[in-house]
């Protein structure tokens, strides 16, 4: 792997550990606290989906494998908890 594949890997991997933070997948180092936040797990995804729109072509089949992988990842995990809370919204 090239410096610039693995600059690009870590970038994918801080915007999917953030977003899974966000997700409340993963404890926050800082505090350690497993907290819920949506929105911004939704915008860190929206970040990766146009990553992928504009590198489409442009990266070495191991670093396109890495992305989907990644990002089919977060959007299975993003469904679960947004129709979770929506559930939850709803009851109320």
């Amino acid at each position: 792997m090239d410096k610039q594949d693995q600059l690009f890997s870590q970038l994918l991997y801080l915007l999917h550990h953030s977003a899974m933070q966000e997700l409340g997948k993963i404890t926050n180092p800082v505090n350690g606290e497993v907290n819920v936040n949506v929105q911004q797990a939704e915008q860190l995804l929206e970040m990766l989906k146009m990553l992928k729109d504009k590198t489409k072509g442009n990266l070495s089949d191991d670093m396109s494998k890495t992305q989907n992988m990644m990002l089919e990842e977060l959007i299975v995990n993003f469904k679960e908890i947004h129709n979770t809370t929506s559930n939850e919204s709803t009851n109320k």
